[in-house]
């Protein structure tokens, strides 16, 4: 592969034959001319279930949150439909290695008409599903794995968004997409494209992977120390001393400094995946009355907050550190300050879930199913472990190394990804 001037229908970079010859120029068809339209279904997500067996099928949420460019049965995991809906399918409906599945719907305009090749079927019965496209090439002009790459190509997602109509929730229709032009070389060069990029797909890969691993890694070791599975020893090699069980109370203060006279306007949220984060970009727009914040809480640097809100994420609520500077939060949060102990030791405590039963047990939820309800008092009684103070510590650095390890993982992986994009600007037309 060289670089050259990019010409019309000739990318920026180009792979040469096995004599150094460049390849011919690049083609532009219709999509018409290359794709005809298979049927789907729309069968929707309770139609749909993950412990079934016998016929699957690709929900366009799947295609908008869980697939890259490519899809793998071998690898991604497909719901089946479930055994009591009449499925009414023809043997041309299924889906084969090299078709596209396009979601042909989203709230969001940048992801209306992604799509996915499939590499592989394994030979199982696989169907696309609700606001889907079915395409599949005409003939075998086309290298497995080629079009999920040109699809995702700036090029054809700006046709494609163009094309897309709606108010809340856009769409585009199979007749609008008939018309995009899409370039492509012949099959040698397409086989390179391919084969490249496909290894850079498996290096990502390997990176999330990895990154994964020391997640899992993470959780498991955070249960074992704080359930005291596993200890820290001393310099000495001996055994701190035994944890003592404290209350809250003990090592939290209650804070509830009020934002007089509406001094600040920085207004924090606690959410269960993100932590403690600024409202209006978490939300993308101000929830909070900007005129009326007066009662709201001062939270500090270091500062913990309890969130009673309950989530999949969060099944008691939230309760995260605060790292995100000076700001004011809802009343209905409560905010502590630790008084004694490692700040980090207690971050990754409440990271765990050894805490859930207490507050299963105090609470009432009453009218509010996503809140709980639970009186102050009993909340402030929470017992907690407070060992030695230097086990906390060498708890709290050996969980913080873990975390460096993860972020460099995760911005390993978003350096390759750019890498990628941009190798896609350059190899596609």
């Amino acid at each position: 592969m060289t670089t050259t001037i990019a010409k019309k229908n000739m990318p920026e970079l180009r792979f040469f034959d096995e004599k150094g010859v460049k390849y011919s120029d690049w083609k532009t068809y219709k999509l018409n001319e290359c794709f005809n339209f298979h049927r789907t279904n729309s069968l929707s997500r309770s139609q749909l279930n993950t412990a079934g067996r016998g016929i699957k099928n690709i929900h366009y949420g799947d295609v908008h949150m869980s697939f890259g460019t490519h899809l793998d049965v071998l690898k991604d995991n497909l719901p089946y439909i479930n055994n009591d809906i009449e499925k009414n399918t023809k043997e041309d409906d299924y889906c084969v290695k090299g078709d596209i599945v396009i979601a042909d719907a989203s709230e969001d305009r940048t992801d209306v008409g992604k799509a996915v090749e499939i590499l592989e079927t394994n030979g199982e019965k696989i169907l696309a599903g609700l606001h889907t496209l079915l395409l599949r090439p005409k003939k075998e002009d086309f290298t497995l794995g080629f079009m999920g790459f040109l699809f995702a190509t700036t090029n054809i997602r700006r046709q494609v968004m163009r094309l897309a109509t709606g108010a809340s929730v856009l769409g585009i229709s199979k007749n609008s997409l008939t018309g995009i032009n899409i370039n492509i070389p012949e099959k040698k060069e397409q086989e390179k494209i391919s084969n490249f990029l496909l290894a850079i797909d498996r290096w990502i890969n390997n990176i999330k992977a990895q990154k994964q691993n020391l997640e899992e890694y993470k959780r498991g070791m955070m249960q074992k120390i704080f359930s005291q599975e596993v200890r820290f020893k001393d310099d000495n090699g001996k055994y701190f001393p035994a944890w003592e069980e404290s209350s809250l109370k003990d090592i939290f203060k209650k804070r509830s400094a009020r934002n007089n006279g509406s001094e600040h306007k920085n207004v924090l949220t606690n959410s269960a995946q993100y932590g403690v984060v600024n409202q209006s970009e978490y939300f993308d727009k101000d929830i909070a009355n900007q005129d009326n914040l007066t009662n709201y809480y001062v939270v500090e640097t270091d500062d913990f907050v309890y969130n009673p809100r309950i989530s999949k994420f969060a099944p008691v609520g939230p309760f995260k550190r605060n790292k995100n500077g000076r700001g004011i939060m809802s009343p209905l949060y409560t905010i502590l300050r630790l008084g004694k102990g490692n700040l980090s030791f207690y971050e990754y405590y409440f990271g765990t879930n050894l805490w859930h039963r207490y507050m299963f047990k105090i609470s009432n939820f009453g009218a509010r199913h996503d809140r709980m309800n639970i009186r102050g008092e009993d909340f402030m009684k929470m017992p907690i472990p407070f060992p030695d103070t230097k086990e906390q510590e060498k708890i709290a650095s050996f969980l913080i190394a873990i975390d460096k390890l993860i972020s460099m993982k995760a911005e390993q992986v978003k350096n390759a990804e750019t890498w990628k994009k941009g190798l896609l600007q350059k190899m596609f037309v």
